[in-house]
């Protein structure tokens, strides 16, 4: 008796609802972009703030009073700067970084929750087309053993040649839709694993 070569899913739903969150490629994306959108939000926000600058000079004075005058000279001061004439345009900067991250904010939440509603539905295909492997692995070993026993009858003379063929056809539509639901499964095994971000593995 043969046994299928595809794998059963293993594990439960909720562990993969949860993969599919934090691992889905599309949601890592979009998490990047919402880090980036925030990020410039900040800085945005920062350049109203006054900012403190220290400035420095030092050198040698090459026409001098020996006796009156040292001949290195320092000097050193701070520069206060206050955004005051452009915090109108720094104001309208930083609203727009906020709605952008904002928009992003909201993007990622509605993701979430269809690449939930996609995992589900693939986690429910996936059940389905494994199930139909074992249909289908049932009527190809039915058909096999009908051929078996139509071809020992046609042997003695009990079955006539047009049984035959039909058993043989019989037999060779089993193993094609045993074929087919093997494939519709790992394609959707494959599909749920995009969705969930799992990675292959190692070898596979």
């Amino acid at each position: 008796e043969e046994t299928t070569a595809a794998a059963p899913l293993a594990g439960e739903l909720e562990p993969l609802l949860r993969q599919a969150k934090e691992q889905n490629p599309e949601l890592q994306t979009l998490r990047a972009q919402l880090r980036a959108a925030r990020q410039e939000t900040e800085a945005e926000r920062a350049s109203h703030y006054p900012t403190v600058s220290a400035v420095g000079y030092a050198g040698e004075n090459p026409i001098r009073d020996h006796e009156q005058l040292n001949s290195n000279y320092a000097a050193a001061g701070i520069t206060l700067s206050i955004p005051v004439f452009t915090g109108g345009r720094l104001s309208a900067i930083e609203k727009r970084a906020e709605y952008q991250a904002r928009a992003v904010e909201q993007d990622l939440f509605d993701r979430e929750n269809q690449i939930a509603r996609e995992v589900r539905q693939s986690w429910n295909n996936t059940q389905t087309a494994y199930k139909n492997i074992s249909v289908s692995e049932a009527l190809r070993q039915t058909s096999a053993e009908a051929l078996e026993l139509t071809q020992a009858r046609y042997d003695i003379g009990k079955s006539s040649i047009v049984d035959l063929a039909q058993a043989q056809l019989n037999q060779t539509q089993a193993e094609i839709a045993y074929s087919n639901a093997t494939y519709e499964y790992l394609i959707q095994r494959a599909l749920l694993d995009y969705k969930t971000g799992a990675r292959p593995p190692a070898g596979g």
